[in-house]
């Protein structure tokens, strides 16, 4: 039946809409419609729930076991820790490798459970330990929420507590917090090792000893803030091996030196933090910025106060390998937050002086490109050339009669414009002569178009010797332009560097105060409004 053919009342009166429309009636009087409307409120507020099946089987355990662990990895590890309580098949998809492929632990319990040692720390692979700003006391820790979701779980027979260990020197070390956690992380493979601000319940000794185990397969490194000091630690950690780091976090330590730029950890990193490593030297840093790493996109430098203006300016953004060429590096931001001496005309001016040397140097890099290929497009010229003069000068074509003669030197000249003629848009750089003109045979133009290749000139035509007559040019330059114009965007992106500051000042001197006091103050004082025309302030001299 189709309602539309309906009057507008009786389709109210009879369908749900009327719930949702005022009614004038008194809540008193409840006519025959007023009961539809009740039920359908009902109905809206109360939404059909099925019922569970009789045999007892899920709808979610009919999914695929790939579909299952998606729907799951959504989950909160506390979440994900109470469905193991449901059934014994939630129990082994919770424990499933897949789904404890990242783990960030905000609070450790201080008993170690069964299921987080033996199922859940040997599946990750990115570790993220945020015990900021220190961590409870060992007596007067209480389980959290998440160590009791893993109590609940086991037997507490099959946990394990924090132990004292001796040392070779004779002291008594004490482990630390997260010392019983690492012992059951495989380091072999582990990519991302985040410990921030750990100085405060992570010994220099026990750092050293989780980096010592820590292979070559590391990608990610957080270490601000912990208790990295001095020179030697370069030595005791072994940063040759790390020759897979990214991503390498410095900030808020107190080293004294940095691996040397030959280094292999500098093979494939992207991103370096020396934020506030204030003991770091200014001939330590310059070291790194004589030979920045090509691959580094991102360097970190907020409040190094000691960096001088000029030791900022002498850094490289490009890179000269063994053979003498140069190659821009992948830097593409630099945070000079904090640095107080910067002027927003010094960032101006190491953004100008950064970006020449990366435009510089691509324009020799296209100059040399453009020479190796007019170099390679003149022989392979040169070579069709003489292939070419050598079927023309064949004694079978020298005996033949001057009929014969005319047609296969009309079909030399066809030949030769055939092996010419490419594919590509590259036209032969042989300069037709004066000579070439006067002569009986007919030459074809330089175009690739069966129109233009029909027409030709004679003997008979009008043209003098001081005429100049199109000839063919070498199409690498136009080539280089277009693939240049192609990638405009993307080497705009190589020559750019942005650079993150917090400079306020225009300058230091008299000019630069006056202007920031300027720009404070007409930004705090708003003088005038719409009808009105602003006004100014004048700085007394």
């Amino acid at each position: 039946m189709d309602i539309t053919l309906l009057p507008p009342t009786h389709i109210l009166s009879n369908h749900s809409h009327l719930a949702l429309l005022p009614s004038a009636l008194p809540k008193h009087c409840h006519p025959s419609s007023s009961r539809h409307s009740t039920s359908s409120k009902s109905i809206m507020m109360h939404p059909y729930t099925p019922k569970p099946p009789k045999d007892g089987s899920s709808p979610f355990t009919t999914l695929p076991t790939e579909i299952q662990l998606l729907i799951l990895s959504h989950l909160d590890l506390s979440d994900l820790l109470t469905l193991l309580r449901v059934s014994r098949s939630f129990y082994s998809l919770g424990l499933s490798p897949t789904l404890h492929r990242k783990l960030s632990l905000n609070n450790i319990p201080s008993i170690i459970p069964h299921i987080l040692g033996n199922h859940i720390l040997p599946s990750v692979r990115e570790l993220s330990i945020n015990l900021f700003p220190f961590p409870r006391s060992y007596n007067g820790y209480h389980p959290n929420y998440l160590g009791m979701l893993l109590s609940q779980n086991i037997k507490r027979g099959n946990t394990k507590y924090h132990r004292q260990r001796n040392s070779h020197l004779g002291m008594v070390k004490y482990e630390s917090v997260i010392g019983p956690i690492m012992k059951h992380v495989k380091f072999d493979q582990l990519r991302i090792l985040n410990i921030p601000f750990s100085s405060s319940y992570l010994p220099m000794y026990e750092l050293e000893s989780i980096l010592e185990n820590i292979s070559s397969n590391i990608e990610k490194l957080d270490l601000r803030g912990s208790s990295l000091s001095g020179d030697k630690w370069i030595e005791l950690l072994g940063w040759e091996k790390f020759g897979n780091l990214k991503e390498l976090d410095l900030g808020f330590t107190n080293i004294h030196s940095l691996p040397l730029p030959s280094s292999n950890c500098y093979t494939n990193l992207r991103y370096i933090s020396l934020s506030s490593c204030t003991s770091l030297s200014v001939e330590t840093i310059s070291g790194l910025f004589r030979d920045l790493p090509i691959s580094l996109e991102k360097l970190d430098l907020s409040r190094l106060d000691q960096i001088p203006f000029q030791t900022l300016f002498d850094m490289k953004v490009i890179h000269e390998d063994s053979t003498g060429v140069l190659t821009p590096t992948g830097l593409r931001e630099i945070k000079l937050v904090g640095i107080d001496h910067l002027t927003r005309r010094d960032i101006r001016t190491l953004k100008n002086w950064w970006e020449k040397q990366r435009r510089d140097c691509l324009s020799n890099t296209s100059h040399r490109e453009r020479g190796k290929e007019r170099k390679l497009s003149l022989e392979s010229q040169l070579v069709d050339w003489t292939h070419s003069r050598t079927e023309i000068e064949t004694p079978e074509l020298i005996s033949r009669s001057s009929t014969s003669s005319a047609s296969s030197s009309a079909y030399s000249t066809a030949s030769e414009e055939d092996i010419i003629d490419t594919p590509s848009t590259s036209y032969s750089s042989r300069e037709y002569s004066g000579s070439d003109v006067r002569s009986n045979r007919k030459i074809m133009l330089p175009s690739q178009h069966n129109f233009l290749q029909s027409l030709s000139f004679d003997s008979n035509s009008a043209i003098s010797d001081n005429q100049s007559i199109p000839q063919r040019k070498i199409s690498t330059i136009p080539r280089a332009k277009k693939k240049i114009g192609s990638q405009g965007d993307h080497e705009v992106d190589i020559i750019s560097i942005n650079i993150i500051h917090s400079a306020i000042l225009e300058s230091e001197d008299e000019d630069g105060y006056r202007q920031f006091i300027g720009e404070v103050v007409g930004g705090t004082l708003d003088v005038g409004n719409e009808i009105q025309p602003r006004g100014y302030i004048e700085i007394d001299q």
